[in-house]
């Protein structure tokens, strides 16, 4: 989660994946729900309002959503106007992420980077998107993820928040990238998610498994 989180945008701006490609080696780099991303330009996934038949974050649903992408309202931006700042955007990067040489060649190069995201299907906790008196309201646990305002223009949960991300991923890039997203039916669980049918092959190698690693150079 907080790792998943600080891996995201290391694959952006960290020098250590290159240094080691350079070097010979396969990367494979592994992130699992994170709470949130960080976004490459002013757009966030457009998100539908909540339907009080099936309530927010169904995981059947949000895995058959085909996310579109906008710039949020004004009225979302006058809210949560630091929406697009680092971490979250690139805009006003710290310090790190300032010092490399060109922001626009490091999100070009995010696309080389060999990804492979788990989605838990059963992360679909939001504590505070709604109060008990509304319909769309479910009593759960977010695991301690984060429901500030800038986190929420990227989904109602981790599950959507990371599907969302993918797609958004694909269509920045059109299609030309090196990452692909596995659902592991678990909720925030970062052991029974690793060690999962899909993820601890990919992980380890088993020849058994119609998931196995192609290499074992893994960066998690």
């Amino acid at each position: 989660s907080g790792g998943a989180q600080f891996v995201q945008r290391y694959m952006l701006g960290g020098a250590g994946h290159d240094a080691l490609t350079k070097a010979g080696l396969d990367v494979d780099v592994f992130i699992g729900s994170p709470s949130s991303l960080a976004y490459f330009d002013d757009k966030r996934p457009v998100l539908d309002d909540c339907d009080e038949d099936i309530g927010y974050c169904d995981a059947t649903t949000v895995a058959a959503t085909s996310f579109s992408f906008a710039t949020p309202s004004d009225d979302a931006v006058a809210a949560c106007d630091d929406y697009n700042e680092w971490r979250y955007g690139v805009d006003e990067l710290n310090t790190y992420m300032s010092a490399v040489d060109s922001i626009d060649d490091a999100i070009a190069n995010f696309a080389n980077k060999n990804i492979t995201y788990f989605a838990c299907s059963e992360d679909t906790c939001n504590e505070s998107l709604f109060d008990e008196t509304d319909g769309c309201w479910k009593d759960c646990d977010s695991s301690g993820m984060d429901e500030a305002c800038q986190a929420d223009l990227q989904g109602n949960c981790r599950y959507q928040r990371l599907h969302a991300w993918y797609q958004y991923v694909d269509d920045y890039f059109d299609g030309k990238h090196s990452q692909t997203i596995l659902d592991v039916e678990v909720a925030h669980e970062g052991c029974r998610a690793w060690q999962s049918d899909i993820a601890r092959p990919l992980l380890f190698g088993d020849c058994d498994s119609p998931y196995s690693a192609s290499t074992t150079n893994v960066v998690a």
